[in-house]
């Protein structure tokens, strides 16, 4: 098993090795571990939320395939407690939904099919 190795990243917050894991540059998966890498993880701070909305934004564009779940997992693997990572999630799959419904067609189509993919417990 590998030891966990603590260092501290650019707000001087400690990290483990596996937060500072860093993913291949220019994927939808680096721009997230950038955002926690980065972000106040107890108070997210204005210029946190603008490189939260730039990964949902670089995902939309990308038609990523990652789910709220997964989203979430990651944050709390990169530092984030339950709560915060949950909410972040959920902002995740609001703003992809909100992408989606801005996108041409959407009224001819259901909206099931887009629901599902990151959806709801109510869905």
């Amino acid at each position: 098993m590998r030891a966990t190795v603590k260092h501290r990243n650019q707000r001087g917050d400690l990290m483990s090795s596996k937060e500072s894991e860093r993913p291949v540059k220019g994927t939808v998966l680096y721009e997230l571990w950038r955002f926690a890498f980065i972000a106040n993880k107890s108070s997210p701070h204005p210029l946190d939320w603008r490189r939260f909305y730039h990964f949902i934004g670089f995902a939309h564009g990308r038609r990523s395939g990652l789910s709220a779940s997964e989203v979430q997992a990651r944050l709390r693997d990169y530092g984030f407690d339950e709560r915060h990572a949950v909410d972040l999630a959920w902002a995740y799959w609001h703003g992809r939904c909100a992408l989606h419904v801005r996108g041409s067609g959407f009224l001819s189509r259901s909206h099931t099919s887009w629901m599902k993919r990151g959806g709801t417990s109510w869905t």
